[in-house]
């Protein structure tokens, strides 16, 4: 069993889902000071997370951190898409991007391993293209808000209008299916 250490009880659903097609149990491990630094990039934050849980945490752990990057805004608001929604919320992003003709934005996932006891550590990265829609659109979930304004490309519906799509395209399904796919290999 592997600990999976957020206070994002969907993300662990989403993360569940993927492992299980591998025979991978995790367990949801509610938030335990996981220290985030101040980072543009998901990997960065993500192996801080982990070298700091480590001294901690003495069982096989996963952590995670997502956010979603707008062109038009140089990258913003990126590793602070959390904080940015519980500021301004979504509508301020609108609002942000009000007149603004490329709406052009990513979604990025970083998604590491540790095992403590065996000194392993691994990070992996994936991400979806696609815009920023004109406005909110679908289901709102607060734990993952930009999913009402995010359209993958290819596609003219948000992710929190299909939850179809959404499993077919994620981010994080991309960050965990590499990750399952080297815990497989690895023996875990």
């Amino acid at each position: 069993m592997i600990a999976f250490i957020t206070s994002n009880e969907l993300k662990f659903k989403e993360a569940q889902h993927v492992l299980a097609e591998f025979d991978i149990d995790i367990a949801f491990v509610p938030f335990i000071n996981k220290p985030e630094i101040r980072s543009d990039k998901e990997v960065e934050v993500v192996n801080k997370a982990l070298d700091v849980l480590k001294e901690v945490v003495k069982e096989p752990f996963i952590v995670d951190d997502s956010g979603i990057h707008i062109t038009a805004l140089n990258g913003f608001p990126g590793t602070y898409s959390k904080w940015v929604y519980e500021k301004i919320g979504i509508e301020g992003v609108l609002k942000l991007m009000h007149d603004v003709q490329d709406r052009s934005a990513k979604f990025v996932s970083a998604v590491g391993f540790c095992d403590p006891v065996n000194e392993r550590k691994v990070v992996f990265e994936a991400h979806v293209d696609g815009y920023i829609a004109q406005e909110m659109r679908g289901v709102f979930k607060p734990k993952f808000p930009y999913e009402t304004v995010f359209i993958p490309k290819g596609f003219q519906k948000t992710y929190a209008e299909d939850e179809t799509l959404k499993k077919k395209t994620s981010h994080r399904k991309k960050a965990f299916y590499k990750l399952a796919l080297w815990l497989k290999k690895e023996g875990y």
